[in-house]
């Protein structure tokens, strides 16, 4: 029998044991929940001065996080109202539907970065932080819009570009940016081959009058250095209107040559090479490949046939030039015209210059003078790599109604930098969205009298003009739901596509992933080769 050591202590039992225990659990569970307490009541009280937590700490206590929380909302309304600049046509009492289509941007401020995903807020938060790393500011977007488009970025048209970015004089984006920028939100310069020809001229003259010598290189290399200055104007570009596919292609090409250049130490001989790289690309991609089209369009075109042909493309109007000038003068040219920017006009006074006998026809009325027609010519923004051919809105339905009236064949003429790694079979995923009020008044700048009627006698009525169709969407009835939606692009099915002429030859829309494939893989040989040097 084992005898305690201590007479005097009585030995406790297993539940006396756990009891002591829980009471004192208990008692430090108590200190802790009274530190607590009193730390939360500090906070409230520091709190007090702001009107929107005030009202919360009165009903509960705030936990840390729910604190937090609060506070990054905050954060996030003084940022919008900081950075949103005020418009007087804007309604100021927005409806349930319009609330409901600000929705998706309403953690970051009706802002957005070019054509960027409006649904995503951790993709919009990034956007926007990397505009003010760059110092810009985002475009305000339109106030009402349709719910079906609400991911895409919609600026509004009304606000001058350059007055939101408070670019003037002593604006440090240089003026040839500045003014490809004003002429692009404009729409003065369209059509991607333009607008990738304009851009590469901007770029050289930024790359002429960049201070190479004075500038500190980035981690010792001139590169680096203009890089981030040539970023910084390429992403106002994508602020005044999405860079299309062209650009985005020259932008790569460019900064793939910067990275050549890292260890290019002498100003002179990188401003040197990077402006035979541009030459070199406006030359390879632009020039030489839509001469190559024109000769293979030139071989494609029937003796006596009629050629469809819809909007305006300069790479369309180039080959019907030269098949009329060095092939045979034995067709002639039909020219499919639609609203609202009715760039067929255009498209048709240049054919008439040439000596090229064209007819011009509405979109509406194609189907009564489609069956004469033996071949489409039809230009493009980009394709895709699962064969989809994005161009003009419109082109889709011509491409139906020929292919399914006349059975003849539908080519789409395009340079290979037009292809693009994207996939997508439907113009919702992905598009972009115009001026709305184009639907109503046309194009901006082209018509300078529109806001006088052309019937003297006619009484305008400021009320119900179309001008004010954004307050008229507020009213309670009547055309409380009117939205005006202006998509830019449209989606041909691979389907509809008989053949694509580039210039490596006539292809099938199952040969662009290929072709994109090859283009890539050059890419990295060379790039493994010279980085072996």
């Amino acid at each position: 029998m084992q005898v305690s050591s201590d007479p005097l202590k009585p030995s406790k039992s297993k539940a006396e044991l756990r009891r002591e225990r829980r009471e004192l659990q208990e008692a430090q569970r108590a200190a802790k929940m009274a530190a607590k307490g009193a730390k939360q009541t500090s906070t409230v009280a520091a709190l007090k001065c702001t009107p929107e937590l005030q009202s919360d700490a009165n009903v509960r206590p705030l936990s840390d996080r729910t604190r937090q929380q609060k506070q990054k909302q905050l954060q996030q309304k003084e940022f919008v109202l900081e950075s949103q600049p005020s418009i007087s046509s804007q309604p100021t009492t927005p409806n349930k539907s319009q609330a409901a289509t600000n929705a998706p941007a309403a953690s970051g401020g009706q802002q957005a970065l070019g054509v960027m995903r409006m649904d995503d807020p951790a993709h919009f938060k990034k956007s926007v932080r990397q505009l003010h790393k760059k110092k810009l500011q985002p475009r305000p977007q339109e106030p009402v819009r349709v719910n079906l488009f609400c991911h895409l970025s919609q600026p509004d048209k009304r606000v001058n570009v350059l007055g939101q970015h408070k670019l003037g004089i002593t604006s440090s984006i240089h003026p040839f940016f500045l003014r490809l920028g004003l002429e692009l939100d404009e729409g003065r310069v369209t059509g991607s081959n333009r607008r990738c020809l304009e851009f590469l001229r901007a770029t050289a003259a930024l790359i002429l009058n960049f201070n190479w010598e004075e500038t500190p290189g980035i981690g010792g290399s001139l590169a680096r250095a203009f890089h981030t200055y040539f970023d910084r104007h390429v992403t106002f570009l994508d602020q005044c209107r999405p860079l299309p596919v062209t650009v985005r292609s020259a932008v790569q090409y460019i900064k793939i040559m910067l990275h050549r250049l890292d260890e290019v130490n002498s100003p002179e001989e990188m401003k040197s090479r990077l402006l035979d790289a541009v030459g070199n690309f406006m030359d390879e991609r632009v020039h030489l490949a839509d001469r190559a089209i024109a000769n293979l369009v030139a071989e494609s075109v029937p003796p006596g046939g009629v050629v469809c042909v819809f909007g305006e493309s300069t790479v369309v109007a180039k080959a019907l030039q030269v098949t009329w000038e060095t092939r045979h003068q034995n067709f002639t040219v039909l020219v499919v015209d639609c609203r609202p920017r009715c760039e067929g006009r255009r498209m048709f006074l240049r054919l008439r210059k040439i000596g090229i006998p064209c007819e011009i026809v509405h979109i509406a009325a194609l189907p009564m003078v489609a069956p004469k027609v033996s071949l489409t010519l039809l230009g493009a923004h980009s394709l895709l790599s699962n064969g989809y051919v994005i161009a003009t809105m419109g082109t889709a339905h011509v491409a139906n109604i020929v292919a399914s009236v006349a059975h003849t064949p539908v080519m789409v003429c395009a340079e290979t930098y037009k292809f693009w790694e994207r996939a997508q079979s439907d113009a919702f995923e992905f598009n972009e969205l115009g001026d709305p009020d184009e639907i109503w008044r046309g194009p901006r700048g082209t018509a300078a009298d529109w806001r006088v009627p052309k019937d003297p006698d006619f009484v305008v009525d400021k009320g119900t003009h179309p001008e004010a169709w954004r307050e008229l969407s507020q009213r309670a009835d009547g055309l409380k739901n009117l939205r005006l939606l202006n998509l830019v692009y449209d989606v041909i099915p691979p389907e509809l596509v008989s053949a694509v002429i580039t210039e490596l030859g006539i292809l099938p829309t199952t040969s662009i992933p290929v072709v994109l494939r090859v283009k890539q893989a050059s890419i990295e040989a060379t790039n493994s080769f010279i980085s072996t040097l």
